[in-house]
């Protein structure tokens, strides 16, 4: 369940690179344009378009020496005569 619902919110997001996303200004939300947080994980789009996915521990507390992993989109251009540009 939370798998696919990180899923889904992942390849749900489209925004534009140059532009910033109004972000919201209430804790634990500060700096983010979206989250969202279950059980599971917490996952959040900030106001520069990073996405944050946090692991969660059965308390309900992060955990690991690195608290967060970022989800990264690159968009890749193959142009007719086979060569990509990034």
């Amino acid at each position: 369940m939370c798998a696919r619902l990180l899923l889904g919110l992942s390849l749900g997001y489209t925004a534009n690179a140059p532009a910033q996303l109004p972000a919201l200004n209430e804790a634990p939300w500060l700096g983010y344009f979206a989250g969202y947080k279950n059980n599971c994980f917490t996952f959040g789009i900030s106001a520069v378009g990073e996405i944050k996915v946090t692991p969660l521990n059965d308390d309900g507390d992060t955990f690991g020496p690195h608290h967060h992993f970022a989800i990264l989109f690159g968009i890749e251009e193959v142009l007719p005569n086979g060569e990509r540009e990034i």
